[in-house]
């Protein structure tokens, strides 16, 4: 059973890595390009960027949950 445990443990640490990696990745997405003059520019940028929120949001969410499960 300690094993098993350990092994759980081990995969819970990996996917946080993991995750940590992926929002920091995708941080830089947030920045709206207000060199654009463009006005559909600025909007696709902008959409752009709400997606990568949602995704945020979500990575965060669970990461949240992972080390709630790493403190049980």
């Amino acid at each position: 059973m300690t094993k098993q445990i350990h092994a759980l443990e081990e995969a819970l640490q990996n996917k946080r890595t993991e995750l940590v990696q992926l929002i920091r990745a995708q941080s830089p997405q947030l920045v709206v390009d207000e060199i654009e003059n463009e006005l559909t520019d600025r909007m696709q940028s902008m959409s752009r960027r709400d997606e990568t929120v949602t995704f945020l949001n979500a990575l965060r969410r669970t990461l949240s949950q992972v080390d709630a499960a790493l403190m049980a």
